[in-house]
């Protein structure tokens, strides 16, 4: 992917994490304000889903920037080994193709949570609306 393409998709993943993930933090407290419901057995589920999903997104998203991380010398050099990269020019090229492999890196580890904070919102919204 080009360095364009890549910007676009990690403002994109942080903003999509970072509404998603104050949306389910205002849900789950709401939730938990209720007197009553604390130590219910929906509560109990849903504590131990806070904790779960961020192991699992983290242990995910560690092994996708792992793997980006993998390929991410022998691409670097394939950039730089063109002709075109001898000049000024092919080697501002070949740098920003470096800069979108290490923003691929973050976004890959990003995307498994991302992907967990946007389906908490949905579910716990869902959730939020069937109660009323």
């Amino acid at each position: 992917m080009s360095l364009k393409r890549q910007s676009r998709r990690a403002s994109s993943l942080v903003s999509d994490t970072g509404s998603a993930s104050a949306a389910v933090i205002v849900m789950r407290l709401a939730a938990m304000s209720v007197p009553g419901a604390l130590g219910s057995a929906r509560q109990e589920g849903e504590m131990r889903r806070m904790v779960s999903d961020k192991v699992e997104a983290g242990y995910q998203g560690g092994w996708a920037a792992a793997m980006q991380m993998a390929f991410l010398p022998a691409r670097a050099m394939a950039a730089f080994a063109t002709p075109a990269a001898l000049t000024p020019a092919g080697y501002v090229k070949a740098c920003g193709k470096v800069g979108a492999l290490w923003l691929g890196v973050g976004n890959a580890a990003l995307a498994p949570s991302r992907h967990k904070a946007v389906g908490n919102r949905k579910r716990l919204a869902g959730a939020a609306a069937r109660r009323r």
